[in-house]
């Protein structure tokens, strides 16, 4: 896979904390652009909890701003609380984000983007959150599966992973 090629450092196998990731190592892209994740984006897939309660469509919205920040507004059916939360995503990294949102800090590591940043996929090295993002809400069966093939190579439980119910 090409894009195998752009992927950095990976961090040492690790137990995950809390999440859907098994002991592995995961990477993050070297040539992220940020202000290509700029815009509108559709939530296809996240893992959720076996007892979840059935989401409709998360999305995320990344609004560039000065000094090489994202503002970000997310509702996700991945973590206990679809409800939109509001935030700023600071690049501390290749491919990696510090997402601050009121007293929560979180760090994002954007595993894959296709290259024309059509899908991303977000995770996190505990494993708590993993996303599948797409511009339209529908993804093509090809970017789905190199999706998907991205967070089993970084260590994901893809029996885990629940796609949006369409609206």
């Amino acid at each position: 896979m090409a894009s195998a090629a752009l992927l950095i450092g990976c961090t040492p196998a690790q137990a995950p904390q809390q999440g859907y990731r098994r002991d592995a190592a995961i990477t993050s892209i070297v040539f992220f652009d940020p202000d290509r994740l700029a815009g509108d984006w559709f939530e296809v897939a996240a893992f959720r909890p076996p007892a979840a309660a059935p989401c409709q469509q998360g999305y995320a919205r990344f609004t560039p701003r000065p000094a090489g920040e994202l503002a970000v507004v997310q509702a996700s059916c991945a973590g206990p609380d679809p409800a939109p939360r509001s935030g700023v995503a600071t690049l501390t990294g290749p491919g990696r984000l510090t997402v601050t949102a009121g007293a929560q800090t979180e760090v994002w590591w954007i595993l894959w983007a296709d290259e024309a940043y059509r899908t991303v996929v977000i995770g996190m090295p505990s494993g708590r959150i993993g996303l599948i993002l797409n511009r339209d809400r529908q993804i093509p069966p090809d970017r789905m599966q190199a999706a998907r093939d991205i967070l089993d190579w970084n260590g994901y439980d893809l029996a885990r992973l629940v796609p949006a119910l369409q609206p």
